[in-house]
């Protein structure tokens, strides 16, 4: 293609400001300062520079940015060659349709969305030259972060909780890429307890060492959320134990007595939400376990704390409580402020 023809070409589309030409290329550039290419065999030329002529009948035509000006017998017409704009979409991402000035046909937009979001569909330009129909949609699992970016690893992230209807922050550990599991990661002191503690004369405390299977106390440091239930596991894999592992919100002891004297109960549980966006929901409520029984349940005033006393009926027999039907629900604590540099953003490139 001759100098000329790659200028009459510019001249027939409207996007065309400048060119580089060689003998053997001719590159179109929407802007009149070009793009330089540092070759001497490369010519740059302002189309301006040229006269209006060149691209003959089509002199007289405007045609929309997306198309080329064709000249036929029967007159001129613009051919549709590829797509250009922004659609007209909600949390749309700007910059990745800014990356080319006219998409090819068939030609896939990465990341077409703004970070938190996916799209619903693909995007890619349709050979009417129009951009497909299609939603950016919240990035509601750990599921979809992990398909939506190849590169993700095990962190905290920001995931829509569809019962919930908020934005919140969720440690994805993704090991697999549709093996994901969702974890709250507790900030403070959590903690569940079967003392190993009889009780001998008076209200003495007999060291019974690991006579009992179900001694123990542990510390549990992250919870699985269910967001189908809007429950937490209540056995932990991020948990630090001292003889048997006891259960998220779980109490019991092998010391009290029914009705609870002076002596007290021992078995203590710990839950503590505050900092991660969470609370326990504020129907939850506790029930026996074993042979034991429930003494004193303390919430604070956004249920985002919640520490319990628990004890066995009488003395060396080991009972305590549970959260009832085993059932942690869970809420939104709206008290709570999370910064947003606490977790990822998650991006998606594709549907």
């Amino acid at each position: 293609m001759g100098l000329m023809e790659c200028a009459a070409l510019c001249k027939r589309q409207s996007l065309c400001q400048s060119i580089n030409w060689n003998n053997d290329d001719c590159e179109l550039n929407s802007s009149r300062e070009g793009i330089f290419i540092s070759d001497q065999m490369y010519i740059f030329a302002d189309v301006q520079s040229f006269p209006a002529n060149i691209a003959k009948g089509c002199q007289y035509v405007t045609c929309p940015s997306n198309t080329l000006c064709v000249a036929k017998e029967t007159g001129e017409n613009c051919e549709v060659i590829g797509c250009t704009g922004i659609p007209n979409v909600e949390n749309i991402n700007a910059d990745a349709f800014n990356q080319h000035i006219l998409w090819e046909f068939n030609e896939i937009v990465n990341y077409p969305c703004a970070p938190l979001y996916r799209p619903n569909a693909n995007v890619t330009c349709n050979i009417d030259g129009n951009w497909p129909e299609f939603e950016c949609v919240p990035i509601s699992s750990c599921d979809e972060v992990a398909y939506c970016d190849r590169t993700a690893v095990s962190n905290e992230y920001w995931v829509y909780v569809i019962p919930l209807d908020q934005t919140m922050k969720v440690f994805c550990e993704i090991e697999l890429r549709m093996d994901t599991v969702s974890y709250i990661t507790l900030i403070n002191n959590n903690t569940a307890t079967t003392p190993i503690y009889t009780r001998g004369y008076g209200c003495e405390k007999v060291d019974t060492g690991s006579y009992y299977s179900t001694v123990g106390t542990s510390s549990i440091s992250k919870v699985e959320l269910r967001t189908n239930t809007m429950t937490v596991a209540l056995v932990s894999g991020y948990i630090q134990s001292s003889l048997s592992s006891q259960l998220f919100g779980h109490a019991a002891d092998c010391y009290a007595s029914i009705p609870p004297d002076a002596c007290g109960v021992i078995g203590k549980f710990e839950i503590d939400f505050r900092g991660t966006g969470f609370k326990v929901r504020n129907d939850t409520t506790w029930e026996a376990k074993s042979s034991g029984f429930v003494h004193n349940i303390t919430r604070s005033f956004n249920d985002s704390v919640v520490v319990g006393y628990c004890g066995g009926e009488t003395n060396r027999v080991c009972g305590g409580c549970k959260p009832k039907n085993n059932k942690l629900y869970i809420d939104y604590n709206h008290w709570d402020n999370i910064p947003v540099s606490a977790a990822k953003k998650p991006v998606c490139q594709y549907a």
